[in-house]
């Protein structure tokens, strides 16, 4: 039996049909749930983690992270003495190996983290620091 083009384009459209309804039955099955159900308090703690880093972008001298040797240097600028706080090592590829430090200042405005037993590669730092009432954020990548 032979198929004319007729029949062609009513086999062509079946399917079309078939399958776009096809789709909208699988699109039943989607739930589009916000990514956390605490939308608006996670809001607020991510709009208090802008307000940091923007603490820490009007300092006038950056806080300056360097490597020396086997170590890693931290220098905060004079008029964050006496600042508490915590540095994060987050290594994206295996968490396992994450670890924070105390911010406790020399000084002469240093902190220094020793890297013998940090493992090489791609490294997240993060500061987190306060000083009287104002708090502050800054984020860096570095490759140990």
């Amino acid at each position: 039996m032979k198929i004319n083009w007729g029949w062609g384009i009513g086999i062509f459209y079946s399917i079309f049909v078939i399958a776009s309804l096809f789709v909208v039955y699988m699109t039943t099955f989607y739930k589009p749930d916000m990514v956390s159900d605490d939308y608006y308090r996670d809001e607020q703690v991510f709009q208090k983690q802008i307000d940091k880093s923007i603490n820490s972008r009007n300092l006038e001298i950056q806080p300056k992270i360097e490597k020396i040797n086997n170590v890693l240097v931290f220098t905060f600028p004079e008029v964050l003495e006496n600042s508490t706080g915590k540095i994060n090592f987050f290594r994206p590829s295996d968490e396992k190996l994450d670890f924070e430090v105390d911010i406790n200042l020399s000084p002469d405005f240093k902190q220094f983290v020793n890297l013998d037993n940090v493992k090489n590669g791609k490294w997240k730092i993060k500061l987190n620091w306060k000083k009287d009432s104002t708090e502050y954020y800054l984020e860096k990548d570095l490759f140990l």
